[in-house]
This record gives C-alpha cells, sequence and structure tokens, in this order.
C-alpha cells in the first residue's frame, strides 16, 4: 500500500496470497504471472512479451525507490533495504563491464528468491535486458541446478557460499 508498486510477478502459489495483500489498494497493481497458467485476470509473462505492448511509465526520479529488497543484514532480522533507480541502474552499468559474454546467448540460472537483491536485481531485472536468457527455479536444488547446467547450457550463476558449498559437495 505505501510502495506504489505498480506490477507484482507470481505464480498460482502466490497468487492467492498476493489478491489478499492487495485488496483495497487503489489503483491496484497489474499481476503477471510467471507459470504462464492462463487466468481471465492475470496476465501471463508470455502474453506481456507477445503483446509487445509497453507499460506506461512515469520518468522516475534518480532517487525513488524502484526496489524493496529484504535481507537480513548482520542482525538476522528481516529489514528491507531501499533499491533506488540509480542504485539499480548503476549496478546494470557495473555488471555489464564486470560480466564478460553477457548478452544473446548467454544462459542465466536463477534459483536466488527473488526478494534478494541476488535474484531480483542481477538474474531477474539485468540478465532480460542484457538479452540473456533466464531458467528461473523456486529454490535452490544442487541437482536440479547440475541438471539445468547441462540441459540449458548454463553460462552464468549467482551463489552465496552455502548454495555454492552444497554444489561442489552435491555426489
Amino acid at each position: 500500500e505505501h510502495a506504489g508498486v505498480r506490477a507484482v510477478f507470481i505464480d498460482g502459489e502466490t497468487l492467492p496470497i498476493v489478491l489478499e495483500a492487495i485488496r483495497g489498494i487503489d489503483p491496484a497493481p497489474r499481476l503477471i504471472r510467471l507459470d504462464d497458467v492462463e487466468n481471465d485476470d492475470v496476465l501471463t509473462y508470455t502474453e506481456l512479451l507477445q503483446s509487445g505492448q509497453p507499460i506506461p511509465l512515469d520518468e522516475p526520479d534518480e532517487e525513488s525507490p524502484v526496489l524493496y529488497s529484504f535481507t537480513g543484514g548482520t542482525t538476522g532480522r528481516s529489514k528491507a533495504a531501499v533499491i533506488t533507480q540509480r542504485s539499480l541502474a548503476l549496478n546494470f552499468w557495473r555488471s555489464h563491464f564486470n560480466w564478460h559474454g553477457v548478452g544473446h546467448g548467454a544462459v542465466f540460472h536463477l534459483s536466488n528468491p527473488l526478494f534478494h537483491v541476488a535474484g531480483s536485481g542481477v538474474g531477474a531485472l539485468y540478465a532480460p535486458i542484457s538479452g540473456a536468457r533466464t531458467i528461473i527455479r523456486k529454490g535452490f536444488d544442487p541437482a536440479q541446478m547440475l541438471n539445468d547446467i547441462e540441459q540449458f547450457g548454463v553460462t552464468h550463476i549467482g551463489l552465496v557460499p552455502t548454495m555454492l558449498s552444497m554444489l561442489l559437495n552435491h555426489p
């Protein structure tokens, strides 16, 4: 309600939760299903891409929030880190120069939660903007990731240390 959210990416599991959360919010954010299950009231991601219609947005101020990324920080208590338009744009710019080979033909594997900056900023936002394909998984499973790397030709992954350890220790 207070964040001014205009779009929420969901799947069938989160649809009822999100519908309850946005009840009474005016204007209600546009809901976009990532699992591509058709529903009369919700646009699927594929339909959004196929429509070719831009979603009109106001020109943002560079200090306006674009993302609220939840983090435990050092205390373990979840808190929202406010990511501004400027910081996200600078992160994209830095990523563009630091990640050689990203673009058409690159394949990102994303199993980080989308509410984490590693999931939202890098995989869900930067990869498509750079022209890369993105494999999005609901959670991290070392066996699934190894299979995806082989099946889809994954070229880029983002892992936190615990995930890397699990991957390296997988039989």
